[in-house]
C-alpha cells in the first residue's frame, strides 16, 4: 500500500492520508457540535462521545479489517501495527455507536440517544467524505482498467488507466451528508410535537449503505469472504442495512397511514433493485466496466429515494381532523331543542 507522506521529523512522520482524515474527523466533530446546539442541548455530549469514540472506532475498525484479512499477517504483533494494512468502515461506525450508548448510560443530563446519534452520523457522514478523498494518497481503493482518462489513475508500467473508485464514492459521500443535513433540518422544523431522534442516523446508515453496495463493487481491493473470495463483506453489510431500514419507514408508513397501492409499489421496486443490484454484480468482467454498473448504480439511486420518501413521511405531523358538517349537526340540533325548551 502506497503511503505519501506530508510531514517527517526524526523518526516520526505523518501521511497525508492521516492529515486528511484527522482534519475530516474535526470537521465532522465541529458540524456534530453545531447540530447538537440547535438540537438545544448542551455540545459537551459531542465532545463525550469524541472521547469514547475515538478509541472504540479505531479497535473496531482494525478488528473488523483483521478478521477478514487474517491471510495478511503472519504475527500478533503485525495485527497491532496501526499502520500495517487498513481499517474497516463498518467497525469505525459500531464504535461511534457504542460511544453514544455508554454516554447516555454513564451521564444523566444525556438522555436522547437517539438526537444524539443524528448529530454524530450527519457530522460522520461529513468525516467520512473527506476519507474518501483522502485515500488518493494510499494507493487502494482502486477499479479496474478502463479506456478513458476521466477519475483514473495512470499506470506507467502496464500503460493502462485504472479507474479511482474513491473520487467517485467521496462525491456520493458529500451526496448523503448533505441530505442528511437537510433530513436533520427538516426534523427539527417537524418534531416540535413528537420526538423524531435517531432517523436521521438510519437514514445516513441506509444511503452509506447503498453507496458501498456500488463503490465496493467497483472496487479491485474490496474485503471478501473467504469461501468464495466474489462476495465482498461491505455490500452484504450495506445492503441488509438499507433494505433493512426501508422497510421499518415503510411499516411505520403503513401504521399511520394504513395499506396502499403506493406501499404495494414500493415492495415491489424494493424487489426489482435488488434484482438488478445482484445481475449487475454477477455480470461484473464481462463487457464494459462502467456500463455495468450503471445498472447496479440507478437501483441503489431507487433505493436511497425511496428511504428519504418514506424517512420524510414518518416525520411530518399528521394534521388535526377538521370537524365535518355531519358532526357540527348534531350540535346545532341539540342547541335548537334546548332553545325550544
Amino acid at each position: 500500500m502506497e503511503t505519501r507522506l506530508a510531514f517527517i521529523f526524526d523518526n516520526f512522520y505523518i501521511s497525508w492520508f492521516a492529515l486528511f482524515v484527522t482534519i475530516g474527523c474535526i470537521a465532522g466533530t465541529v458540524v456534530a457540535c453545531l447540530l447538537r446546539h440547535r438540537q438545544g442541548k448542551y455540545i459537551s455530549d459531542i465532545f463525550i462521545c469524541v472521547t469514547f469514540g475515538v478509541p472504540l472506532g479505531l479497535f473496531f475498525a482494525r478488528l473488523f479489517y483483521c478478521v477478514f484479512s487474517l491471510t495478511e499477517f503472519n504475527s500478533f504483533g503485525q495485527v497491532i501495527a496501526l499502520t500495517n494494512g487498513g481499517y474497516g468502515l463498518y467497525g469505525g461506525i459500531l464504535g461511534v455507536f457504542l460511544s453514544a450508548v455508554i454516554a447516555v448510560k454513564l451521564f444523566d443530563s444525556i438522555d436522547d440517544l437517539g438526537g444524539l446519534l443524528d448529530c454524530l452520523a450527519t457530522g460522520g457522514a461529513l468525516a467520512i467524505t473527506v476519507g474518501r478523498f483522502a485515500t488518493s494518497f494510499t494507493g487502494s481503493e482502486l477499479g479496474y482498467e478502463v479506456n478513458f482518462s476521466f477519475m483514473t489513475v495512470y499506470d506507467p508500467v502496464q500503460d493502462l488507466n485504472t479507474f479511482a473508485v474513491y473520487w467517485l464514492d467521496g462525491l456520493l459521500e458529500a451526496a448523503i451528508f448533505i441530505t442528511c443535513y437537510q433530513f436533520f433540518q427538516f426534523c427539527l422544523q417537524q418534531g416540535r410535537d413528537k420526538p423524531v431522534g435517531g432517523k436521521t442516523a438510519l437514514v445516513m446508515l441506509a444511503l452509506h449503505g447503498a453507496n458501498q453496495v456500488l463503490c465496493d463493487s467497483m472496487r479491485a481491493d474490496a474485503l471478501k469472504l473467504g469461501l468464495n473470495e466474489f462476495i465482498k463483506i461491505a455490500q452484504i453489510l450495506g445492503i441488509v442495512s438499507c433494505i433493512v431500514i426501508l422497510v421499518y419507514f415503510i411499516v411505520l408508513s403503513i401504521r399511520s397511514s394504513k395499506l396502499g397501492l403506493l406501499h404495494i409499489m414500493s415492495f415491489i421496486i424494493m424487489l426489482q433493485c435488488i434484482a438488478f443490484g445482484v445481475l449487475a454484480e454477477y455480470r461484473v468482467g464481462n463487457g464494459n466496466y462502467i456500463s455495468k454498473h450503471l445498472m447496479m448504480l440507478w437501483a441503489m439511486i431507487l433505493l436511497c429515494v425511496m428511504v428519504v420518501h418514506y424517512a420524510k413521511l414518518t416525520v411530518v405531523r399528521t394534521p388535526v381532523a377538521k370537524k365535518t358538517s355531519t358532526e357540527k349537526q348534531p350540535k346545532r340540533r341539540a342547541r335548537a331543542l334546548a332553545h325550544s325548551r
